[in-house]
């Protein structure tokens, strides 16, 4: 899921045209979301492949959770759009950040694939 989806999402809003360049390495997931998904995400922190960066407001007059992925990872799978890798922490801002409900469909498919496999 973090690679397939979260990743590639958060590649995709670093690549689109904006005016000041801001790259990301964050994502917000609502505070709705499945506590299976909960669980995954706070192992994930727990690993160090992402940090938790709070609780910010999300759309809808709703809280969510933060989350930063591992710089390492995200130049690893190429998510910034610039190849300088300095540069692209020069541009990191935690406001430029992707929004997930904790309702998306793509955890609800990574959750049941889960399930199917037994884990």
């Amino acid at each position: 899921m973090l690679r397939s989806y979260l990743i590639r999402e958060l590649r995709n809003k670093n690549y689109n045209q904006k005016k000041n360049n801001d790259q990301s390495a964050f994502f917000t997931v609502g505070r709705d979301t499945s506590p299976h998904l909960s669980l995954a995400l706070n192992i994930l922190c727990y690993s160090g492949i992402l940090a938790n960066k709070g609780t910010i407001a999300v759309p809808g007059n709703k809280t969510g959770n933060r989350y930063m992925v591992h710089l390492a990872i995200m130049v690893t799978e190429k998510a910034f759009s610039t190849t300088d890798i300095t540069e692209a922490i020069k541009l990191l801002n935690v406001r430029y950040t992707k929004n997930f409900p904790g309702n998306d469909t793509e955890f609800d498919k990574y959750l049941r694939g889960c399930l199917k496999s037994g884990l």
